[in-house]
């Protein structure tokens, strides 16, 4: 009997997970990925949404373990949304 979260079997649960890394989307992740102008002009305004969120949190949040796991999820932010904006070069355009 397969292994059940609610209602759900397991097996549906698990087919509908990232499907695994091959080596075209593993050289994807380690290539320089040289910005477009449109790319540029994202990753600015991604580095300013940053920068903001991060300069609020630093002056307005006491000082605490959640205001420092809010600094790294922001920085987690700053990361992730660049390097998706990096990694998918091609399906980044100016009208964004």
């Amino acid at each position: 009997m397969p292994l059940s979260y609610g209602n759900l079997a397991w097996e549906k649960i698990w087919k509908k997970r990232m499907p695994l890394l091959n080596k075209d989307e593993l050289e994807k992740r380690a290539t320089y990925h040289p910005p477009t102008d449109a790319a540029k002009r994202l990753h600015e305004q991604v580095r300013n949404i940053y920068l903001n969120a991060a300069t609020f949190t630093m002056e307005k949040i006491p000082e605490s373990r959640e205001a420092s796991i809010a600094q790294t999820k922001l920085e987690e932010f700053l990361f992730w949304t660049n390097a998706a904006i990096a990694r998918n070069i091609s399906n980044v355009t100016s009208e964004r």
